[in-house]
């Protein structure tokens, strides 16, 4: 999304890891260091920026139509990651000049798919089929959402 975002019309991140930098703090971070390296030390910095989403999104770049998702109750991945990076998305891509979409999708209730019911589960399969099904709708009638 960020690398090449020319690419899509919409993405959905799905309770998304987006700020490596700060995801060492995390309640989950530490267990990921030996996979990931760490920002207390250079190569493992440079590991962690160049796989962060959220330190590459830009001012002035045209990204496509996105829905983030996030569960309150995440263990593995905190909800203040997808939170910030919708909140950044959305300061870049709402403009007035601008006819694509930042949408985020929080469950109080659930968490990264462990433990979520099976009712969950379908809400948030039934809302990202809706997100992509009323962007196609759109497109087909001319309007420029994709």
């Amino acid at each position: 999304m960020v690398a090449r975002p020319d690419l899509w019309s919409a993405i959905i991140l799905r309770h998304p890891v987006t700020n490596t930098l700060r995801f060492e703090v995390s309640e989950n971070g530490p267990s990921n260091v030996p996979e990931f390296g760490s920002v207390t030390d250079f190569e493992g910095f440079l590991a962690l920026l160049s796989m962060d989403c959220y330190q590459k999104i830009k001012e002035g770049e045209t990204y496509p139509t996105v829905l983030i998702t996030a569960g309150i109750n995440d263990k593995r991945v905190e909800v203040w990651q997808p939170a910030k990076t919708a909140a950044k998305l959305q300061s870049v891509v709402s403009k007035p000049s601008s006819q694509k979409l930042v949408l985020m999708r929080i469950d109080k209730d659930s968490g990264h798919g462990f433990g979520s019911t099976r009712q969950q589960e379908d809400l948030e399969r039934a809302d990202r089929f809706a997100f992509l099904l009323e962007l196609f709708r759109q497109n087909s009638s001319g309007n420029q959402f994709l």
